[in-house]
């Protein structure tokens, strides 16, 4: 019995021996950070010298420029020529370091034994040693950053380098995707990051970013100087553009966007040290940090110093009454683009009242006094209210902001307009004109005038047409007794009438600034919807004497060119002949139609234009008189129908005049929209050769047709093409960009010889 419990005493002991060892000895576990020799080399390195001093023009392994520094001031070792730099730092190592540096051991929270001296050493050993280390030579520094890019996520970040919150930072040898949108506790030395500890308790933040776009889930911001697209936990409450944010991240993911919507928007009168001053708000603070943002010809980050006085296109984003960035929207001799708003219907410019409202902030000024409204907040203008003579303008206080015009109904219902409205009693009514920047100008245009769905060289394509247009609109006066450069309907652009689409966005960002320009002059790029297979000069359809050689008609076969479709055999057989030839846009519904209209239908649609044409252009509109000359006289009816023939057809195939002959009166129709007027079917269906019954019209659909006397006393028009027929067909760039031609191969068919250029 006493010699059991002897054993049992002895095994007792043993197995205390055995717990005390396992708790002083124990091995590190596997998944126990440590630290390569490799790492530790540069970490020390960088202590002494900095990474440009240290990196020179070394093409080798990452760890390469740090080895000698590491091995001859650092205290490092070697065994002969290897470094081993793949190997895990051991505590007999870092004790070396520790005692080369002069480091306290003592001061430290573990112990350098014996026994451990072979063991890699615990990164959180390391790195407390390498505090002490850094808290003597003064070069490295432990701080928070908010790491939010690498090549593996964001383009044309170079080799090792990264994206953080506080700019970008080289991380030679470091592996930062698994600290993607995280806050870390970072070594850094100058703009290179030496090391990363672990990631902080703290949540990150960034403050003034600035957002391109967002929508549900998704969102795009600009930082310093490089695009990234986040995932976020919650979807956004609506779709956001062009706007500062603060961002959160929590838990590697990107937990709260606080978005500062609002801006103050007025000309620079003067920078001053801390603060900006601008109209109608005076000397205004900027916060830290304050950015400055170009936001034309691309996108950038510019200094304080771009800051221009006398520049209206600059606007402050704004954070409590201090200003936390600029937006520079536009060269400060640039100007914008007027456009005046047409009555519901286009019926005139006049309005009886005006009642706007918007969905953000919003101001008006009149008299240069201020007043701000809050969103939702409905302004009402009447000539009672605005006195003859007397304007106020009204403007959004956020930067994709718009206004909205409850007085106002188009196709989309109430329309919002960017930019700002201003609203003149003109003594007539009340004109509104949308004064804005041409970019955002086309947003609404193209969707307006081009069907957002085409394809995306089709829509870049009408964008630079568009653009073209305008630049040259607003070189002219057509519209100046409005303050005007354009209208918004079919006399100059469509604007607005269906609201804007991202597709056409995207395409108007795409070629941003780009013109047509032949022999340095901008070109007058002229479309319309189809073609019938042969365009026409400006001349043949306006009778202008316009002829320019960028924009001769042709075939719109690639390929060919010369037609001559002036004779009536030739023409007929040009519009009943077309299958076997490959025009592009041959199977498109306005490529062929017809109308059939009774002589009573016929007379009906002349009887209500026919004087008011007279009296705008007379000497288009003729009367036969007694001697069988057509001679200027007005009249308001041509009676009953008895006979009409083609006076004139132009090369291209367009009607250049048509003879009707009434039982009171004869008379000469000439020009491409009189005779689309006059002979309109109001009363008559509009039959495309695919079946498409497209109803009554107020205007013939084009003035490619010819004309066939019935039996029955009727008349068929057989013809082809949607639109005046000059420049370039919608429908057509739609067809050629299905084949593959890009935007510049499609504008040459078009328009020559013009090139694109930018403005």
């Amino acid at each position: 019995m006493k010699r059991q419990q002897v054993i049992i005493g002895v095994l007792i002991v043993i197995l205390c021996i055995t717990c005390v060892m396992l708790i002083f000895l124990k091995p590190k576990k596997a998944d126990e950070p440590s630290v390569s020799r490799a790492l530790a080399a540069k970490m020390l390195a960088l202590t002494r010298s900095s990474q440009a001093e240290l990196a020179g023009d070394s093409q080798g392994n990452w760890y390469d420029p740090y080895i000698d520094t590491a091995v001859n001031d650092c205290g490092m070792t070697k065994s002969e020529d290897n470094f081993r730099p793949m190997d895990l730092l051991t505590y007999g190592e870092a004790q070396l370091i520790a005692e080369k540096f002069g480091v306290d051991e003592e001061a430290l929270g573990f112990a350098f034994k014996d026994s451990k001296k072979d063991r890699s050493i615990v990164a959180a050993d390391w790195f407390e040693l390498y505090d002490r280390i850094i808290d003597m030579t003064g070069q490295v520094s432990r701080q928070e950053l908010l790491i939010l890019g690498t090549p593996a996520n964001t383009q044309n970040l170079s080799s090792w380098q990264c994206l953080t919150g506080s700019g970008t930072y080289g991380f030679h040898g470091i592996s930062l995707d698994s600290f993607m949108d995280a806050n870390v506790e970072a070594y850094v030395r100058d703009n290179e990051i030496v090391a990363v500890a672990g990631i902080s308790k703290n949540p990150g933040n960034v403050r003034n970013l600035w957002i391109i776009s967002g929508s549900g889930q998704q969102m795009t911001a600009y930082i310093h100087g490089y695009f990234r697209t986040f995932s976020l936990e919650q979807p956004l409450e609506r779709p956001v553009e062009k706007v500062m944010a603060d961002l959160t991240f929590e838990n590697q993911a990107l937990t709260r966007v606080s978005l500062k919507t609002a801006v103050i928007k007025g000309e620079i009168l003067s920078v001053g040290e801390g603060y900006v001053e601008v109209k109608n708000y005076g000397q205004v603070p900027v916060t830290e940090p304050f950015h400055v943002y170009r936001m034309y010809d691309g996108f950038e980050e510019l200094s304080m110093d771009a800051l221009e006085v006398g520049n209206k296109y600059t606007e402050f984003v704004t954070e409590g009454e201090n200003i936390c960035a600029a937006l520079i929207r536009a060269k400060t001799d640039e100007r914008n683009i007027r456009v005046v708003l047409s009555c519901d219907g286009f019926t005139g410019y006049e309005h009886g009242s005006v009642s706007i409202t918007s969905s953000s902030a919003f101001s008006t000024v009149a008299d240069g006094v201020r007043t701000d409204h809050a969103a939702g907040s409905v302004v009402d203008i009447g000539t009672d209210t605005l006195a003859s003579g007397q304007s106020i303008a009204v403007m959004s206080s956020e930067t994709a902001g718009k206004l909205t015009v409850n007085s106002l109904n188009r196709s989309q219902g109430h329309p919002s307009y960017r930019g700002t409205l201003n609203i003149t009693n003109n003594g007539n009514g009340l004109v509104i004109v949308n004064e804005l920047l041409l970019e955002e100008y086309l947003y609404a245009v193209l969707p307006s005038e081009m069907p957002a769905g085409y394809e995306a060289e089709a829509l870049k394509t009408q964008a630079i047409c568009a653009r073209s247009f305008a630049r040259q609109a607003m070189n002219e006066t057509r519209f100046a007794d409005y303050g005007a450069d354009v209208d918004d309907s079919t006399a100059t652009q469509v604007y607005n009438n269906g609201g804007e689409d991202e597709r056409a966005n995207a395409a108007v960002d795409a070629t941003a600034g780009q013109v047509l320009s032949a022999a340095d002059t901008l070109v007058k790029a002229y479309f319309y919807s189809t073609s019938c297979g042969s365009s026409a000069s400006p001349d043949e359809v306006w009778l202008s004497g316009e002829n320019p050689a960028y924009m001769q008609g042709r075939l719109q076969i690639l390929g060919e060119s010369e037609r001559d479709f002036s004779s009536e055999d030739a023409f007929k057989a040009f519009m009943d002949d077309y299958a076997s030839r490959d025009y592009f846009e041959k199977d498109i519904s306005w490529f062929r139609w017809k109308v059939t209209a009774t002589a009573a239908d016929i007379k009906t649609a002349i009887d209500k234009s026919l004087l008011t044409r007279i009296r705008i252009v007379p000497s288009l509109i003729t009367v036969k008189d007694e001697s069988g000359n057509f001679v200027e006289r007005e009249i308001s009816t041509v009676g009953d129908i008895v006979n009409i023939t083609v006076g004139e057809r132009s090369v291209s195939g367009i009607l250049k005049s048509v003879i009707v002959e009434g039982t009171q009166a004869t008379i000469k129709i000439t020009g491409e929209y009189n005779i689309r007027l006059l002979l309109a079917p109001v009363n008559s269906s509009v039959i495309c050769d695919d079946g498409t019954d497209a109803g009554t019209m107020t205007m013939m659909p084009s003035g490619f047709f010819y004309i066939v006397n019935n039996a029955d006393g009727s008349y068929t028009m057989r013809g082809g093409g949607y639109g005046h027929g000059a420049g370039m067909s919608q429908n057509g760039v739609q067809a050629l960009a299905k084949r593959g031609l890009s935007c510049e191969e499609i504008l040459k068919h078009y328009f020559g010889e013009a090139q694109i250029v930018s403005q």
